[in-house]
C-alpha cells in the first residue's frame, strides 16, 4: 500500500499503522451516555465488493453497519412504555396509533399499511438528502403512495368530464414540486419510481419517459392477473403523461404497462 492510499479506521482506534493515513476527523457523537466517533469510510484501491466494504468515501452512510445495541435497547424500552392511544410523529407525518402501527412494523407476518410505505418513501427522501452522492439523482423521482391516490381520484375526474376536463392546480403542485411528498420538481426527470399497494398487496412501478412505459416489479407474480395489473395502473398510464407535459417532458399520451417477470429489484 502506497502512502497516497488511505485505510479504514474503526471506533476506538487511538493510532494510525505507520504509513498509513487517517480519514477526516470526524466530531464526536452522544449515543445514550458514551461519546462515539462515527464509523470513517474513506476511498479504496479495491474493487471487490467484500474488500470495498471498509473503504468507501465519508460522504457516504455505511451500509454494513451493524445495530447499534444502545439504540436498540433504547428503542425497545421506549416501545414497552408506549400506549395505545398514543400518537407519535415521524418526519413530517403523524401516526395515530404508534403502538398497532410499530407492533405491524417489527411483526413478521402482520400487513403492511399504505402509511408504512409511506413513511418509507419519506425515509428515501430524506436520505437522499444527507447523502446526496449516493442516493440522489436530479433526474429520478421518487413519490409516495398518496400519489397513486391522488391520481385515482384524478382519473375518475377525467372519466366523469370527458373533453371538459381540466388538469387540477393540485396536480401541477406535485410537478412543480411544492408537495412535501415529492419534494423536487419534475423539470428533467426521467425516471420516476412509485409503490402501489392494491387488494393488500404492494408493488412498486418505475416509469422511464424515454420509454413512455411503466415497468413493474412485483415479488410474488401470482397475487395479480395481467389484466388485474393493468386496471389498477390504469389512472398512473393515462394521467401521469398529462402531468408530465407540464413539466415539457416528451411523453406518449398513455404508458405502456410492462410486468418484468426476473427480478422484484
Amino acid at each position: 500500500m502506497t502512502d497516497d492510499e488511505v485505510v479504514f479506521v474503526s471506533e476506538g482506534a487511538t493510532e494510525v499503522p505507520k504509513g498509513k493515513k487517517r480519514a477526516a476527523d470526524a466530531p464526536e457523537l452522544m449515543v445514550g451516555k458514551r461519546s462515539r466517533l462515527p464509523s470513517q469510510y474513506v476511498v479504496s484501491p479495491y474493487t471487490v465488493e467484500a474488500k470495498r466494504r471498509g473503504f468507501v468515501d465519508g460522504a457516504y452512510p455505511n451500509l454494513f453497519r451493524d445495530v447499534d445495541l444502545v439504540r436498540q435497547k433504547a428503542f425497545d424500552d421506549w416501545f414497552k412504555s408506549l400506549k395505545s392511544e398514543d400518537s407519535y410523529t415521524i418526519g413530517c407525518m403523524t401516526v395515530p396509533n404508534a403502538k398497532k402501527w410499530f407492533e405491524d412494523v417489527l411483526t413478521t407476518s402482520a400487513w403492511l399499511a399504505d402509511d408504512h410505505i409511506d413513511l418509507a418513501m419519506e425515509l428515501l427522501h430524506d436520505r437522499a438528502q444527507r447523502y446526496p452522492r449516493s442516493y440522489d439523482s436530479p433526474t429520478r423521482v421518487i413519490l409516495s403512495a398518496e400519489f397513486v391516490r391522488v391520481v385515482e381520484i384524478e382519473h375518475q375526474e377525467l372519466l366523469s368530464k370527458g373533453n371538459d376536463y381540466v388538469l387540477s392546480e393540485y396536480m401541477l403542485e406535485w410537478v412543480i414540486g411544492l408537495q412535501l411528498r415529492c419534494r423536487k420538481p419534475w423539470t428533467d426527470c426521467t425516471h420516476m419510481y412509485i409503490p402501489v399497494i392494491a387488494n393488500s398487496h404492494c408493488f412498486s412501478v418505475e416509469i422511464v419517459f424515454a420509454d413512455s412505459t411503466i415497468y413493474v416489479y412485483d415479488s410474488d407474480h401470482s397475487c395479480l392477473t395481467q389484466s388485474q395489473l393493468e386496471q389498477i395502473l390504469e389512472p398512473l398510464a393515462v394521467i401521469v403523461p398529462m402531468m408530465a407535459s407540464h413539466a415539457m417532458i416528451r411523453v406518449n399520451d398513455r404508458l405502456a404497462i410492462v410486468r418484468n417477470t426476473t427480478t422484484a429489484r
